[in-house]
């Protein structure tokens, strides 16, 4: 029980590696004593160390749900909590399942350090991509801050989880000799954190033209009345007012759903919106739904205002929040939590980037961020990147704080600057370094000005993706099966 006890411990310490806390350091710690746990436990106990393992690092980390969940669905928390533990317990069983592949490939003399990081590997990227994903807390966000984030433009997260996992495991070795680290291990870590850092200072992509002045508006409209009938004129007024000094800009963005209504029901406020933003020679962009008038169908959008009007919908939706999963089965489902806007379609995969005369966009809504895969689509030919948002879903919790640090890694895997507009935070201008240059103050009705600086060119991440480091890790697993199988066999031909 002790052990099942120290594992949830080092699970819930390993949060603290990510925002808001950001002691990138303790992830490291954390995972030494975890892989120590699994080496030296019975095999009846590896599945259940994983699995507590995970309970504390989903649950401490990934808990906020539970505050949609209850607050913005069925307001009861035996089912806010059942339904968060059940996912926490789902997310958990695949760190379960790499506790028990590592200890089996352990006992078969496979190297620990390969075993270890190819498995977490497999299981991020699993994680990420089984039933829409949910590739949250990924270990490589914890590192932006920290030496190993120089490696992010070139392998991405999960590449930088590799890395993380790999470290760890060459500590785990040294501690399980019981002496003093070879010069070998030594200089291989050092070689690691020192080759990090120095690649923090080198910059893959380069600036295209004069910075652009950038106005984002955050409303800061409570999610408990945002979509009520009464709301939605005062709402218009409140980001028109905010909006008001800030047209001499050269870009304004309102965040996801700013207009909490369909576009066909607001047409008279937008034309005066388009009509303003020509007249200043602004490019304005705001998150509102809309309706196809070709087929019926709902789409989460954005919408370019102004001078040849451009859309984006979303393509990767939130299920359960955004559309429900299994209509015909879940649909009663669907009518009794009543969460509004929860009928959404998926937009086309592949859309075009907003095109302005001088710089085009790359756009991505919300959930989407979390996804690499989709922002890299068109970031190569994009100058730089927006994320519309509405973290007002989680709270005053650790979500959007998390929420902000996956967006600040987009943008160093993509080397381009990234603008953040929220509806009540955290709303944010990042560069192409991952850095927060502007950050307005959570739930307060303001604006963030701030200049973005083009850029051009693509990151070895944008160019490739993962999977030059899903060919390395299948590379190492098979060599090192084959050097086992090797070893083993030149052992019993030796002591016949």
């Amino acid at each position: 029980m002790f052990r099942l006890l120290a594992s949830f411990f080092l699970g819930s310490l390993a949060v603290l590696g990510f925002a808001p806390f950001d002691w990138w350091p303790i992830v490291f710690f954390s995972l030494v004593g975890f892989l120590l746990l699994i080496l030296s436990s019975f095999h009846k106990n590896i599945f259940l160390l994983g699995l507590f393992y995970g309970l504390g690092y989903f649950g401490f980390g990934v808990g906020w749900i539970q505050v949609s969940i209850h607050q913005f669905g069925i307001s009861s928390y035996f089912f806010s909590y059942g339904a968060t533990t059940l996912l926490v317990i789902f997310l958990s069983s695949y760190i379960g399942l790499f506790a028990v592949l590592l200890r089996l490939l352990a006992n078969n003399g496979f190297h620990i350090a390969i075993a270890s990081s190819v498995l977490w590997l497999a299981m991020e990227y699993f994680r990420g991509y089984l039933f829409t994903g949910f590739p949250w807390l990924s270990l490589g966000y914890s590192q932006i801050d920290g030496p190993l984030g120089g490696y992010i433009p070139i392998i991405g997260s999960m590449g930088c989880s590799f890395l993380v996992v790999l470290v760890s495991c060459l500590v785990v070795t040294c501690a399980r000799e019981g002496r003093l680290p070879s010069i070998y291990r030594l200089c291989v870590l050092a070689g690691i954190f020192c080759l990090g850092i120095l690649l923090r200072f080198h910059d893959i992509t380069e600036s295209r033209g004069s910075s652009l002045d950038v106005t984002l508006v955050q409303g800061a409209i409570p999610q408990e009345i945002k979509w009520h009938p009464n709301i939605r004129q005062p709402s218009i007024d409140r980001y028109k007012s905010i909006s008001a000094d800030h047209w001499d800009s050269d870009i304004i963005i309102w965040p996801e759903t700013a207009i909490p209504a369909f576009r066909n029901e607001v047409r008279e406020e937008l034309r005066e919106l388009s009509s303003l933003a020509s007249e200043t020679d602004t490019n304005f962009l705001l998150g509102i739904p809309r309706i196809s008038a070709e087929s019926g169908l709902k789409y989460n959008s954005i919408v370019s205002v102004g001078d040849g009007e451009q859309v984006y919908d979303k393509r990767h939706l939130v299920p359960f929040g955004e559309y429900l999963p299994a209509v015909p089965y879940l649909s009663r489902l669907l009518d009794y939590l009543d969460i509004p806007m929860s009928d959404f379609s998926s937009g086309s995969p592949s859309q075009a980037l907003l095109e302005f005369p001088t710089y085009k966009i790359g756009v991505s809504i919300c959930y989407e961020s979390v996804f690499p895969a989709l922002i890299n689509q068109n970031a190569s030919e994009s100058n730089f990147l927006v994320n519309l948002s509405n973290d007002a879903w989680f709270g005053d919790s650790l979500g959007p704080h998390q929420h902000l640090q996956i967006a600040r890694t987009r943008a160093l895997e993509t080397g381009r600057y990234l603008v953040r507009a929220t509806n009540n935070g955290l709303t944010a201008i990042i560069n192409h370094k991952g850095n927060v240059l502007e950050q307005a103050t959570q739930f307060v009705p303001t604006y963030l000005r701030g200049h973005v600086q083009p850029k051009t060119g693509s990151t070895l991440y944008v160019r490739f993706g993962d999977r030059p480091l899903i060919c390395l890790a299948a590379f190492l697993f098979v060599i090192n099966f084959f050097f086992r199988s090797y070893l083993g066999s030149y052992r019993s031909r030796s002591h016949p």
